[in-house]
This record gives C-alpha cells, sequence and structure tokens, in this order.
C-alpha cells in the first residue's frame, strides 16, 4: 500500500510540473529547443545547495532582471546604434549573465547576436526586438517556476 500510495505521488507531481511549466521550452533556428530558464542553475550554487542560504538567488535574480530591463531600454532607444564594439559587449553582457541565472533561451538568442556582429555583420535589424521577447518569454517561466514552487505538494498523504 506504501508503494502505491508513493507512486501515485509522484505521478501527481509529475503530471502538475508538465501542465505548469509550458514555457519551460523555445525551439531555436536549428530546432533545438534551449530551455527558457533553468532553475537547476540557480539550485546549484553553493550557498543554495549546501542550505547556508537558500534565497541566496533571489536577489541575484533581481540584479539580473533589473540589469537587462537597462540594457533592453538602451538598445530599443537607439542610444548604443552606430556603436559596434559598445553593441557586441551588450550583448555579450546579456549572454554571460543570463545563462549564470538558467534563462538559457534568452542567453542563445544574445549569443547568436553576438556571433553576427563578430563576424563583422551590421546588428540584425530587429535584434533588440528579439532580445526583449525571449526576455519576455524567461520572465513568464521564471513566474510559472515560482507559482508552481510556492504551492505545496499534494503527496496524497494525510498531513
Amino acid at each position: 500500500v506504501l508503494a502505491e500510495r508513493l507512486l501515485a505521488a509522484v505521478q501527481r507531481w509529475s503530471a502538475h510540473k508538465a501542465e505548469t511549466t509550458p514555457a519551460a521550452r523555445e525551439p531555436d533556428a536549428q530546432g533545438d529547443e534551449p530551455m527558457v530558464f533553468d532553475p537547476s542553475v540557480l539550485a546549484g550554487l553553493p550557498m543554495v545547495m549546501d542550505g547556508s542560504d537558500p534565497s541566496y538567488a533571489d536577489p541575484l535574480l533581481q540584479m539580473f532582471i533589473d540589469g537587462v530591463r537597462k540594457t533592453l531600454d538602451d538598445l530599443a532607444a537607439g542610444r548604443i546604434d552606430g556603436d559596434a564594439v559598445a553593441l557586441r559587449r551588450a550583448v555579450h553582457t546579456l549572454k554571460s549573465s543570463a545563462a549564470q541565472v538558467g534563462a538559457l533561451a534568452f542567453s542563445a538568442e544574445a549569443e547568436r547576436q553576438e556571433h553576427r556582429l563578430r563576424t563583422g555583420a551590421p546588428a540584425h535589424p530587429d535584434g533588440a526586438d528579439r532580445l526583449q521577447k525571449a526576455f519576455a518569454r524567461f520572465e513568464t517561466a521564471l513566474d510559472q517556476h515560482r507559482q508552481c514552487r510556492a504551492q505545496p505538494l499534494d503527496t496524497g498523504w494525510p498531513a
């Protein structure tokens, strides 16, 4: 009976997880599907993993979000237009910082744009818009993750 209840709880949790994270993947141009948000990246931070500071990731995420919003505002307003070095530096920073917090699809978009600039090609005409959309998908996936994490796990067992 115990094994049956445990199996039922795992099946309920697996179904719940699949239902609450539809934005977890976004296909790229080659058909690969980088995760929009991979929470295991932050969970792997030493202070989070060892339990000494489980909320350590929260201020990192906020710094990342604030920095990205400022950079995307600068890109959208054209404050970096015409300066290929500054633009390449901006997308490189977005790529790297996104990867550090698990914003993998956003990082992949920034990497595509950085690669284009490194080959000497001009900035993609809708590059800022593509970054905005990738960031919006990250924010949606992060919100979904936070909501799922905040919900108590229904094991089916009496409390």
